[in-house]
């Protein structure tokens, strides 16, 4: 929470206003940035032979447009958990080998 805020209105001419402020805009910031860095993001895709050809392809194209998205901000985390006949789990923290490992679905 970055403050508070009470008023009063004393007549209809006049609003007196109280702000309290608990930290610095810049601490915000820097809170706000260190939440958006903690993100783990999960993405479990089914590898199976029903999902050959054009379904696994659309996953590819839009896990790849959404990896790009969420690594635009530095700190991030996708773990991607692929099953068929069995579940393999790769943890990613940079985007190209993120990308690199969609290739491979």
């Amino acid at each position: 929470m970055l403050g508070s805020l009470q008023y009063e209105i004393t007549d209809r001419n006049q609003i007196i206003v109280h702000i309290k402020l608990l930290q610095s805009s810049q601490l915000f910031k820097q809170r706000r940035a260190q939440q958006a860095m903690q993100k783990h993001l999960c993405l479990i895709i089914d590898d199976s032979g029903s999902m050959s050809g054009s379904p696994i392809n659309q996953v590819r194209e839009h896990c790849a447009k959404f990896g790009e998205k969420f690594y635009e901000e530095q700190g991030k985390k996708i773990t991607l958990i692929k099953f068929g006949s069995e579940a393999e789990k790769f943890t990613y923290v940079r985007d190209n080998d993120f990308q690199h490992s969609l290739q491979k679905l």
